[in-house]
């Protein structure tokens, strides 16, 4: 498996199950669906703390939840399933896609709920 891929999805492991704990507290204090801004707020979680675990092997790469056109190398975060998430269901997954001069070489997503994982990377496929 390719080195990006590699790392990716040791990303959304780590990501994924902070996320599921913390979710978890979120509902075990209230029952009731999130609002826009605590979606927000773990959306920001997401990106935090994928930027502290990509900070050690990549430095000066940038790390977003965004798609920006870059030459350089950076890091994107999704999270798809906003709307299951919300509602404390799991349904819901993390990709984490590394880019290289404009192009993705490596990505991983993962459904921390099921733990299910899927790689991909340039050149071979899932």
């Amino acid at each position: 498996m390719n080195p990006a891929a590699n790392l990716a999805l040791r990303v959304a492991h780590r990501v994924g199950d902070t996320l599921v704990r913390q979710l978890d507290r979120t509902f075990q204090k209230n029952d009731e669906p999130l609002d826009d801004a605590a979606l927000a707020s773990f959306r920001d979680f997401i990106v935090t703390l994928a930027k502290e675990e990509l900070s050690q092997a990549h430095p000066d790469d940038t790390v977003t939840a965004s798609i920006q056109d870059t030459d350089g190398y950076s890091w994107l975060i999704s999270l798809s399933g906003d709307e299951n998430m919300r509602r404390g269901l799991p349904e819901f997954s993390l990709a984490v896609t590394r880019f290289e001069k404009g192009s993705a070489v490596g990505t991983a997503i993962y459904s921390p709920m099921r733990q299910e994982e899927f790689t991909a990377s340039k050149g071979s496929g899932c």
